[in-house]
């Protein structure tokens, strides 16, 4: 189901930068204020300094 709809998607997309904030916020807050300008169904959050390791089944983990 999600693999088709990967397939259909236009991978074009529109890049914003948000920032510098109002205030210094810990990540939580700073997150908090991102999600708030996405429209999209799912959203993948990384870390500037956290890594993908291992491979991982996005699927898997879109039908939790």
């Amino acid at each position: 189901m999600f693999s088709q709809q990967l397939r259909n998607i236009n991978m074009t997309r529109e890049t914003r930068v948000l920032g510098p904030l109002e205030q210094r916020v810990n990540f939580a807050h700073a997150l908090l204020r991102g999600l708030q300008e996405v429209e999209s169904e799912y959203v993948l959050v990384v870390q500037h300094d956290r890594v993908f390791s291992e491979k991982f089944s996005m699927n898997l983990g879109l039908n939790v």
